[in-house]
């Protein structure tokens, strides 16, 4: 198989890399252990080395993004609009640079939120593809991916309608509860919204 990637791709995968900027601008600061993940309440619970977070993540993410670019993104080509493609290849680089910077600032003591702000992101997220869900024609790369939707245009279509709706309305609801750091309901509605599709999907099917 032929890999092809755009100059899109090339910019998103060194976008990327771009993550490294916050470490070194402050590496002399930072303590030598990194916190990596951080509990319901906001507290690191694991760490890792200094270097291994600052170059080693984002180069993986670099390469990642390089392969779904090269084999995912492009493949079901004009059956996910081309506007939704767009959007779908920065989201690994933006969580990328996100991600990186919460943690250098967290690691500085700038009292950053990070749950605040990676639940933000995610609902925003949320808002983004569900707008984009019932725009997409049956495919395997983009929207509800299951037996029931990917062997009948109708239920894929009925049932990335319904998601669609949901992704946004959970995505909405999720942004205040996150600002006022209610992280578990956040957390339902977003993972409530995502599985409830799929239930709805065998409704459709059955009907």
């Amino acid at each position: 198989m032929k890999i092809k990637l755009s100059r899109t791709d090339i910019f998103t995968a060194l976008l990327c890399l771009t993550g490294t900027i916050p470490g070194i601008m402050f590496y002399g600061e930072l303590p030598e252990r990194i916190p990596v993940h951080f509990d319901i309440n906001d507290q690191p619970d694991n760490y890792a080395d200094k270097a291994l977070v600052i170059f080693g993540i984002p180069v993986l993410m670099c390469i990642l993004q390089t392969v779904c670019c090269a084999y995912a993104f492009e493949r079901e080509g004009e059956k996910v609009p081309k506007r939704a493609r767009f959007v779908i290849r920065f989201i690994i680089p933006v969580l990328t640079v996100l991600l990186e910077t919460v943690t250098i600032m967290f690691s500085l003591d700038r009292r950053i939120k990070v749950g605040t702000t990676i639940m933000i992101f995610l609902s925003l997220m949320m808002i983004i593809l569900g707008n984009y869900l019932p725009k997409c024609r049956r495919n395997s790369t983009f929207g509800i991916k299951i037996p029931t939707t990917l062997k009948s245009d109708y239920v894929w279509d009925k049932t990335n309608r319904f998601a669609g709706r949901l992704y946004i309305a959970a995505g909405i609801i999720a942004i205040p509860l996150s600002i006022a750091e209610m992280f578990i309901p956040a957390v339902t509605i977003l993972i409530s919204s995502v599985i409830i599709p799929i239930g709805y999907s065998f409704i459709v099917t059955e009907k």
